[in-house]
């Protein structure tokens, strides 16, 4: 596959159509328009990485800028502050979000567009990477209809994608559930969903607390990001409604120390949470891909966690087809499950390191990763760049 570069563009118009174009057909997440001192250049994400697609001289810029602004509904007069917005567009009969960002920067003002294909969430729990005892897992956790449900991870590894599909399967006509989400970045039929609003004090935990007066079943918020959201969210769970939601944190049982550190009493966490489960993405390797010997620093490591006949491993090779030898991604997780015996941790374990002594047999995000390199998916430098071992 050859890297997209887009033809200089005298029209501002024309240049977006070209940039939006290609962002959805090479499947790119974000697109970056920045300015500098004399030139501009846009930039587009693919498979979590940044390429450049476009430069040009600044004298064209403000004019790129001020049709994002029409687009996304807002002040075209207003350069000094932040603004957000988004539009919709149709390529090819389908429906696509577009997330719009405007910041003032030195040079002038930074887009960033976040692309939200409304079909993405056609794919299953295997296409995105998940092992059909990890989805299991997870199903049986929502399925016992109430608790706190939390998913982890850094900005960007796929929490929302994975709320959102497990949403899909508990939506159903017997179910009231209701989203609180900053933005709403799916649409799903059947399920209710609202978009915080801070200029009107729409917050998460005003919103939270006008939900629970709407008799749901389900309630999924966008991100626990203070006591008060945590507090409700908590009270919620225990009193029989099942509550998913997410928080930024490295794994599974850091999560469980971040609502301890927001002040949440380790009794309370106890009672309510029910599964964790933590994620990352990481690149998948294309058909093209070669298989080459395990180099022996490598195979020392790889037999500290157990995978003693790691002699083989696969590399990007690179063809017409792929970038660098990788196409697409997929999840690579950990699915933590609160029994009893976790429960007695929460109450006695003062940090993450030592729930980690404590559960020596659970199976970490880097055995999921590296299971999935020794089946030729991914390979072994892409799962060392992304996950903590």
């Amino acid at each position: 596959m050859v890297d997209p570069v887009i033809p200089l563009h005298s029209d501002a118009l024309a240049l977006i159509e070209s940039v939006l174009s290609v962002v959805v057909a090479e499947r790119g997440s974000d697109l970056h328009f920045e300015p500098y001192e004399t030139t501009f250049r846009i930039r587009m994400r693919r498979d979590g990485l940044l390429q450049t697609i476009y430069e040009d001289k600044l004298t064209k810029y403000s004019a790129i800028v001020n049709r994002f602004k029409i687009l996304g509904s807002m002040d075209i007069a207003e350069r000094r502050k932040p603004q957000d917005g988004g539009f919709t567009r149709t390529f090819a009969e389908e429906s696509i979000d577009f997330r719009l960002s405007i910041v003032p920067t030195m040079y002038g003002e930074k887009i960033a567009l976040r692309v939200l294909v409304n079909n993405a969430l056609s794919h299953n729990s295997h296409a995105l990477g998940y092992t059909e005892e990890q989805w299991s897992q997870i199903k049986n956790i929502a399925d016992r209809g109430q608790g706190l449900f939390v998913f982890t991870g850094p900005t960007g590894s796929g929490k929302t994608t994975t709320m959102y599909t497990l949403l899909q399967h508990l939506n159903e006509e017997k179910r009231h559930i209701i989203t609180l989400e900053d933005p709403v970045e799916y649409r799903i039929q059947g399920i209710n969903q609202m978009q915080t609003n801070e200029r009107v004090g729409l917050t998460f935990s005003n919103g939270l607390r006008s939900i629970l007066r709407q008799d749901p079943e389900v309630i999924m918020v966008g991100e626990i990001r203070d006591k008060d959201t945590a507090e409700i969210a908590i009270r919620a769970a225990i009193t029989g409604h099942l509550v998913l939601t997410t928080l930024h944190t490295q794994d599974s049982f850091s999560a469980i120390i971040r609502l301890r550190d927001m002040g949440i009493e380790p009794y309370l966490i106890a009672a309510a949470l029910n599964g964790i489960s933590s994620q990352r993405l990481v690149r998948r390797l294309c058909t093209c891909k070669k298989e080459v010997d395990t180099a022996e620093t490598d195979k020392m490591f790889l037999e500290s966690l157990g995978f003693e006949q790691f002699t083989k491993k696969f590399e990007p090779k690179g063809c017409e087809h792929c970038v660098g030898g990788y196409h697409g991604r997929m999840v690579v997780s950990e699915v933590l499950i609160v029994d009893a015996k976790v429960r007695r941790a929460i109450l006695q374990v003062e940090d993450a390191d030592h729930f980690r002594m404590r559960f020596p047999e659970f199976r970490r995000m880097i055995h999921d990763g590296l299971d999935k390199c020794a089946q030729g998916f991914t390979s072994l430098e892409e799962v060392y760049d992304v996950i903590d071992a």
